[in-house]
């Protein structure tokens, strides 16, 4: 891959355009373009000092995920199988992944058809096809093709020793789950207990158990709904059948299951005699993280020399980030990570990621929310083509082990607060009108429309909601928005504040409410389950839409949101229905076309539309002294 594909310069990533919900409208919404288990592949990738490579020889021949993504980086990728017919299975696997840069490789009497110091990375495949066995003129061959700079990568079982060692090439050892084998989740240096212990007790890796439920629930699905059903219509995975206290137990055995493998993980030897690993061995030093991302917080004035470090690369989806948790050691042993640093896996990404660095240097320069309730800007910068962000850590634990679940939890209240400072704080009233914000989302509806080819009544309903904002009496002001504020993203800081992370959705004018509204949807569904309500619509239904103390502190929460940002009271109701068509936008990334009926935020879109004279909806249609009452 050309190193400089994809490169955005510092200008332009401050030079974006800032118009009202900028980002929404520049994103692509196409049905199945980013679904669940079409991730990348080749995690361990990102492990190597550095991601500029030209020829990579695979010994067997790697999972198509892996290939696919070698095939991305790599000017040539070269197969090498050594069993019977395993050049013919490398040409089927090429064929069928239409790659042009991928090519097998035969091995005869004469060793490789290649040149002396002429491969940058050689690949000890594990699966689906491994790698042939590497006996002494096998590994003199493959040592005489690697580069003064080349890279070896090995994955092995326990402490066994990688298949080909030579002088002068150093050897980095990491502890890497699942264990059951597959794409690598998390990796850290075998000889750092240290990090090894906080990724077990902070659960950064990929317990068996969960593993082997996530596959059990792919390989059994469920059953299909007929397109055109109503706001009930919705995939029951295996698992539906389960409610009440079955529900319970099994995610309790679930969770004891993965405390057991942490609790067996955690002494140092069986880790590293039981535990799954890969090998690194390179000409280059591997003391630390790794050169590429040194070298860009170099270029930031930050060194990371002797800090200690891991790489997380879960999810189910190629938007999913990498994560590499980096440690400053003088900060003490159990010290929280100093920062964490986002790298896309795929350059199509790669505006997502760019939107949160500005967002978040924009942020810092606006002073509007207490620093320690965001991440800030450490270093950021593209390697290879990907972007890449290093922030401050976020010190706290997770919203959701924190809130208690009611309606007078404080950090329900807290973060509540949150979003109207921030939407107070940032509140323009030039940036925009009623007309213009009913232009961009009229917009939006055409797309919706496009997408989901909605019944004509509802696409009357949300034209009729549209232009209502678009004649508000008041002016409608613009805030900075988050974009995706579930409680997910959220932490409880030591001190109690709440904090966002996340801000790839951010939008520097957004819409008012927005972020409100998703927050109360994301509680009141936690809410929901832990009172045994599984379904989603179902919760929101009971506790948000109807009469509830969930219901009621909602409403208070608008009620103040209304008056300290100055939303035109004429435009709640358009932009609480306008909210949940924005979502469906986005959802619909991660929906089969044929299974956009099924989707969680048009459904709840129709869900409220049928509700319209539900108690929470009459309410935030009256005036805001009524409510106040």
């Amino acid at each position: 891959m050309n190193a400089t594909m994809f490169e955005t310069s510092t200008l332009e990533i401050h030079t974006m355009p800032k118009a009202l919900l900028a980002t929404t409208l520049a994103g692509e919404y196409r049905p199945g373009s980013n679904l669940k288990g079409e991730v990348a592949g080749a995690n361990w990738l990102f492990l190597l000092p550095s991601l500029a490579l030209e020829t990579v020889l695979c010994l067997g021949i790697p999972s198509r995920a892996s290939l696919r993504t070698l095939a991305s980086f790599a000017d040539r990728v070269l197969l090498l199988a050594g069993d019977t017919g395993g050049e013919e299975r490398a040409r089927q696997v090429v064929q069928a992944l239409g790659l042009g840069n991928v090519q097998p490789l035969r091995l005869d009497g004469t060793g490789l058809p290649l040149a002396d110091r002429s491969v940058d990375l050689l690949v000890m495949a594990s699966a689906p096809v491994p790698a042939p066995p590497v006996d002494g003129p096998l590994a003199v061959e493959l040592l005489r093709l690697l580069k003064p700079g080349g890279h070896i990568f090995q994955e092995h079982r326990g402490a066994r020793p990688p298949s080909i060692r030579a002088a002068g090439l150093a050897a980095a050892t990491f502890w890497v789950t699942p264990v059951t084998g597959g794409e690598i989740h998390t990796a850290v240096p075998v000889e750092d207990p240290t990090t090894a212990r906080y990724f077990l007790a902070h659960r950064l890796f990929s317990p068996l158990a969960t593993v082997l439920v996530q596959g059990r629930k792919r390989a059994l699905g469920g059953p299909k709904k007929a397109p055109g059903q109503g706001a009930g219509a919705r995939s029951r995975g295996w698992k539906a059948s389960l409610r009440g206290p079955a529900k319970r137990a099994v995610a309790g055995a679930i969770q004891a299951l993965e405390r057991g493998e942490a609790s067996l993980s955690r002494p140092r030897v069986l880790r590293r005699w039981l535990g799954r690993h890969a090998t690194l061995l390179s000409a280059q030093p591997l003391d630390g993280p790794p050169r590429y991302l040194a070298q860009l917080a170099q270029e930031a004035g930050l060194s990371l020399e002797g800090f200690r470090w891991g790489l997380v690369a879960r999810g189910d989806y190629s938007s999913r980030k990498l994560l590499f948790f980096l440690f400053d050691d003088k900060a003490g042993a159990d010290s929280e990570p100093a920062y964490i640093v986002k790298m896309v896996r795929d350059p199509r990404f790669n505006p997502r990621l760019e939107n949160e660095w500005q967002a978040l240097e924009a942020l810092a320069r606006l002073g509007v929310l207490d620093p320690e309730s965001y991440p800030r800007v450490a270093f950021a910068g593209h390697q290879a083509g990907l972007a890449m962000v290093g922030e401050t850590n976020v010190a706290g634990a997770p919203f959701r082990e924190r809130s208690q679940g009611t309606a007078d939890c404080p950090h329900l209240h807290a973060a509540a607060d949150w979003f109207t400072r921030l939407g107070a704080g940032t509140a323009r009233l030039d940036g925009t009108n009623g007309q213009q914000a009913g232009a961009v989302l009229a917009d939006l509806l055409a797309r919706f429309q496009a997408i989901y080819r909605p019944d004509p009544a509802l696409a009357r309903f949300l034209d009729a909601q549209i232009r209502q904002l678009a004649s508000a009496s008041s002016p409608l002001p613009t805030v900075f928005q988050h974009g995706d504020p579930g409680t997910w993203n959220m932490r409880v800081t030591p001190t109690g504040k709440v904090a966002l992370l996340d801000w790839e959705a951010a939008e520097l004018q957004g819409m008012p409410l927005w972020d409100l509204f998703y927050f109360l949807r994301s509680y009141v569904v936690g809410a929901a389950r832990r009172q045994g309500i599984a379904q989603r619509l179902e919760g929101f239904q009971r506790l948000f839409l109807a009469e509830s103390p969930w219901s009621q502190a909602a409403v208070r929460f608008v009620d103040r949101y209304v008056q300290e940002v100055g939303v035109p009271r004429e435009a709640v109701l358009p932009l609480f229905f306008t909210c949940w068509m924005h979502r469906s936008l986005k959802e619909a990334n991660r929906l089969e076309p044929a299974r956009l009926a099924q989707g969680h935020y048009v459904n709840l879109l129709r869900l409220c539309v049928e509700q319209q004279d539900s108690w929470t909806l009459r309410r935030l249609a009256q005036r805001t002294g009524e409510v106040s009452a």
